[in-house]
């Protein structure tokens, strides 16, 4: 009995254990098929993850800016980029917050095409160094003349030292020699008079030269300035759906006063022949605080008139030919000359006919001075208007002519008023045309005003 019941025992026991087995292996299953659709799950997320990232930035592009941000410490990399970013426009503007748009907008408007900010600002800085050469040299020359004067005076203190000399050792001869003495000294008083009065003028010139040299040095030194202090406004002005404003080249000014000789009434300019100045250019004058800007009685005429009359390397002499009374002419005030640029050729079309001096009656050889004064003063003439073009200059408006009596039957009346129709309506379609192209239209009286035109 004892043996029965320990074998019904042992069997029991067997049997529990594996009816256990066989639950923690269902539960186990259970835990694993759990665990595994978590891990899918999470695969998934992390691939997710990964697609996110991608899109904002490629691996090479994060390696790449984790290479550039080295420096940087602290924060994600999009924490230090706006970092960075803020750093630059810092540094640029001296404002953190400052748009992009506004370090933009001074760059299109004061930096000539073809030149970077930095480009630009190293050319003012080579212009600035050549004038410094310069001033060297005139003052090199200058103590060269000076020096040489003070050799003729010394050569004429040793002639009169001899002259008592000998004077001296042979009363006898004092006569003769006196009068030797006399002659030679008036010679060489003679000759260092003149040579005094050559240096004294070559001094005088060099001075000049110096003047206007430090003149155009305080104007570089000033552009530069002015450069570095106001990049942020650097870049065309929008207009309204971010269009580009169109600024009308004729208003913009091509050169300075660099210094006035009211006396003889001339003025020196900071244009010479390397900027392709050539005689007897004329350029309106304006006051620098107000640019090019129509008068009181709304009239694009400056203040004064100027006409070249000489030239240097880097500067001209110019001839005041028209001045406003009570106005004056100031060092610093700009020259304007709508056909002039100094460093770009710009593409006249001109059209119509012309009465520039006023005395009623059109004429071809007026419309020829028209296109000799643009060729003349660096422009260039072309016969069609296109987006190239830079300047359409009309001459007088055509009249629409009259209707022709009924059943004229005359040839030559049917055939003049075909051409007056056809010469309004071509008149007509160059300034449409104009106006979509955004080309400056300058009739008659604003071209010449423009170029400074005087009658002669």
């Amino acid at each position: 009995m004892a043996r029965r019941g320990r074998g019904f025992g042992g069997g029991t026991g067997v049997l529990f254990t594996l009816i256990a087995f066989v639950f923690l292996t269902i539960v186990a299953g259970g835990i694993a098929t759990l665990m595994y659709q978590r891990a899918v799950k999470a695969e998934k997320v992390a691939d997710d993850s990964r697609k996110s990232l991608e899109r904002v930035a490629r691996t090479a592009e994060r390696t790449k800016l984790e290479t550039d941000l080295a420096d940087t410490k602290g924060g994600s990399l999009v924490a230090r980029l706006l970092e960075d970013y803020g750093q630059v426009r810092l540094w640029i503007t001296g404002n953190r917050e400052e748009k992009q748009t506004a370090i933009q907008e001074y760059v299109s408007k004061n930096i000539p095409e073809g030149f970077t900010v930095f480009g630009y600002i190293e050319k003012l800085a080579a212009e600035k160094n050549a004038a410094d050469a310069d001033i060297v040299k005139a003052k090199e020359e200058s103590k060269a003349a000076t020096d040489k004067v003070a050799a003729l005076q010394t050569a004429r203190d040793a002639l009169a030292d001899a002259f008592r000399k000998a004077t001296d050792e042979n009363k006898g001869t004092y006569g003769n020699l006196e009068k030797g003495f006399k002659s030679t000294m008036a010679s060489a008083s003679k000759n260092l008079d003149s040579a005094t009065k050559d240096f004294s003028q070559q001094l005088s010139e060099k001075d000049v030269q110096v003047k206007q040299q430090e003149a155009l040095i305080a104007q570089k030194d000033q552009e530069i300035t002015g450069l570095k202090q106001r990049i942020r406004e650097l870049q065309p002005k929008r207009g309204e759906g971010g269009s580009v404003a169109v600024v009308d080249p004729a208003t913009l000014p091509d050169g300075t006063i660099a210094s006035i000789l009211q006396e003889e009434n001339l003025v020196y300019i900071d244009r010479g022949r390397r900027q392709h100045i050539v005689p007897g250019m004329t350029f309106e004058v304006y006051d620098k605080a107000t640019g090019v800007s129509r008068d009181d009685h709304g009239d694009l005429r400056g203040k004064a008139t100027i006409e070249v009359v000489s030239m240097s390397e880097e500067s001209s002499v110019a001839r005041i030919v028209r001045r406003v009374s009570r106005k004056t002419i100031l060092e610093g005030d700009i020259i304007a000359n709508a056909v002039y640029d100094p460093n770009y050729k710009f593409k006249f079309m001109v059209f119509g006919d012309f009465d520039i001096d006023q005395i009623g009656q059109a004429s071809t050889s007026d419309k020829l001075r028209i296109k000799t004064v643009i060729t003349q003063w660096g422009g260039s003439l072309t016969d069609d208007l296109t987006y190239d073009t830079d300047f359409l200059v009309l001459g007088q408006e055509p009249k629409f002519p009259d209707a022709l009596p009924p059943g004229t039957i005359d040839p030559d009346q049917i055939s003049k008023h075909k051409a007056a129709v056809e010469r309004f309506n071509e008149y007509s379609k160059l300034i449409a045309a104009a106006k979509s192209l955004s080309v400056p239209v300058l009739n008659q009286n604003r071209f010449l005003a423009l170029v400074g035109y005087y009658r002669r």
